[in-house]
């Protein structure tokens, strides 16, 4: 009992800290945002039923990340067989390996980006991370006790900071 306790509130506490990023992140390749939630619930379901474990929150976040890609990945496929057959199938083999490819790479620079918003100032690393969830300056503004102007501000720091961190094109994986 006290087990099954402790592990459903490291799994909500796992589901609350990753859940909207997941969401997010799925969402940019399956471009379709109902499919990039059933995707990251079975996730989530499926780490609950497997009672699964990690040694540390950067093992937990990869794999977060990487079952996220593997989801996309697999809905793609299965849509792509049911509308074409198996002939589309493998004359789109390659796209799908270039996609996959680039998404694992973009999971990797998105890991070694989080990693950097975990190094910023206290405030900053809040706001960045409220801000990567989803939400907008106001909700944050009111969440912290601060002011909006404070937020925005805050945010540009973090924004300059992982810009002179990784470039100006990690604007874009930040939009």
């Amino acid at each position: 009992m006290i087990e099954h306790l402790a592990y459903e509130h490291y799994y909500r506490r796992l589901f609350e800290t990753y859940y909207g990023s997941l969401v997010n992140f799925a969402c940019r390749y399956a471009h379709d945002p109902e499919e990039a939630e059933d995707i990251v619930q079975n996730i989530f379901v499926a780490m609950w039923n497997g009672r699964v474990h990690f040694e540390n929150e950067l093992k937990m976040r990869n794999y977060l990340y990487r079952a996220t890609i593997h989801g996309v990945y697999n809905v793609k496929r299965h849509r792509r067989v049911c509308e074409s057959g198996m002939a589309v199938l493998s004359q789109h083999q390659a796209q799908d390996d270039n996609l996959l490819q680039d998404a694992i790479q973009e999971h990797e620079l998105w890991c070694r980006v989080v990693e950097a918003v975990d190094e910023l100032p206290e405030r900053c690393r809040e706001i960045c991370r409220m801000t990567l969830a989803g939400k907008k300056p106001s909700q944050i503004a009111e969440e912290l006790g601060l002011s909006v102007e404070t937020v925005k501000k805050q945010k540009k720091i973090a924004i300059q900071k992982l810009k002179d961190r990784f470039g100006i094109w990690i604007l874009l994986l930040l939009s």
